[in-house]
């Protein structure tokens, strides 16, 4: 499995690791730091760590690049934690749950949440289309807006960036699950590790 931090080449097949190879420094970082979180056992026997390493690649650029200017570490940390604790960036989640691997809990709230933050069509209706390609980086793209968008009304309703999660998943600011305390526990983790992948981009330019 590909876990923990750099260098996680050694783990991908000789294809994936040259696609690899070809991002930009902060790209990789965001990337290995996503395939560190662990994929569930029925994930595990269905995609290999370098179909998941290439399942998630454009996902990690639309971090760098859609979000990161704006939005700054915390909002790629909070998005990867949601994303995370909502789908375990399951591929049958980004599927919308149309098949489940033996073994997956999830159903995407019986058909009604979409994309791997699990978002509902109040929220984000672009993503109900019929004919949406849910592979494509552009559905990536608009997912991850809606629901950076989805947090910071949550986070200006709560008036706190932690206390934003549980308004995300339709509960009150103050109202703590078992499964919204991972999440903030995870917020917290990547926080600095992205912040230290930023420092060392900005470190290695001339």
């Amino acid at each position: 499995m590909c876990l923990g931090e750099l260098p996680i080449r050694s783990c991908l097949g000789e294809r994936t690791a040259a696609a690899f190879a070809a991002m930009t420094d902060l790209i990789q970082a965001v990337l290995a730091i996503m395939l560190s979180l662990p994929p569930t056992h029925s994930e595990l026997r269905i995609e290999t760590p370098a179909e998941r390493a290439s399942r998630l690649q454009p996902l990690a650029e639309v971090y760098v690049e859609d979000v990161l200017p704006n939005g700054g570490p915390a909002e790629v940390a909070a998005l990867i934690a949601i994303g995370y604790g909502e789908s375990t960036f399951a591929l049958y989640v980004r599927d919308n749950c149309s098949w489940r691997p033996p073994g997956s809990v999830g159903n995407c709230d019986n058909g009604l949440s979409r994309s791997y933050y699990q978002l509902k069509e109040s929220v984000c209706e672009p993503l109900f289309a019929d004919d949406i390609d849910v592979s494509s980086k552009e559905t990536l793209k608009t997912a991850t807006r809606c629901a950076l968008s989805h947090y910071r009304f949550s986070k200006s309703v709560c008036k706190s960036a932690v206390r934003a999660f549980p308004k995300y998943g339709g509960r009150g600011c103050s109202d703590f699950t078992s499964r919204t305390l991972e999440k903030v526990r995870l917020y917290r983790a990547l926080v600095p590790k992205l912040q230290k992948a930023i420092a060392e981009e900005k470190a290695s330019k001339p």
